[in-house]
């Protein structure tokens, strides 16, 4: 099914006009970011590679570019990439929506990393946090997808500093 929907989402991009990411931008923006999720769902890395770099340099914002972050971030570990560059990816994202996420020195830390979260949340339970409004902002709903696609590779590294990294990163949204 991916092979049949990367050949019509190729034919489909293939059909834009050449001025597309001026004229029809949304258009060219949704069809390009699938046909490289779809390619490296297909195991072709390179190709996605290629076609994700489209992205990257015919987006308007940065939030238009945390689609292909995030497929980054979640296929990296898959070719062979290290766990540590997966969450590189992430955090190089974040930054660009102006979230900086400091690394940790040592464990000793962590406790005062959680601490400024929950001084952040306003003490608020978990249970109020699911019962509070929806998250609707476009840039908000990438960043926390990638921030999804960031865990994995993060609790998979040799580091134990980049969960709470991405989990005190995600309280921005």
């Amino acid at each position: 099914a991916h092979a049949s929907a990367a050949k019509y989402l190729a034919r489909g991009v293939d059909l834009l006009p050449e001025d597309a990411w001026q004229t029809h931008y949304e258009l060219a923006l949704d069809l390009t970011e699938s046909l490289c999720r779809t390619l490296h769902v297909e195991g072709a890395f390179d190709e996605a590679e290629a076609v994700g770099q489209v992205v990257m340099e015919h987006a308007r914002e940065p939030a238009d570019r945390l689609g292909i972050y995030s497929i980054r971030a979640h296929v990296l570990p898959g070719t062979g990439m290290q766990m540590a560059e997966a969450v590189a990816t992430a955090v190089e994202a974040v930054a660009t929506m102006g979230i900086v996420v400091e690394p940790l020195g040592s464990p000793e830390e962590i406790p005062a990393l959680f601490g400024g979260l929950m001084q952040a949340l306003g003490g608020r339970s978990l249970m109020e946090l699911a019962e509070g409004p929806e998250l609707t902002d476009p840039g908000q709903l990438a960043l926390q997808r990638l921030f999804s696609s960031a865990l994995p590779p993060a609790a998979m590294s040799e580091s134990p500093y980049y969960v709470p990294l991405l989990v005190a990163g995600m309280h921005h949204l």
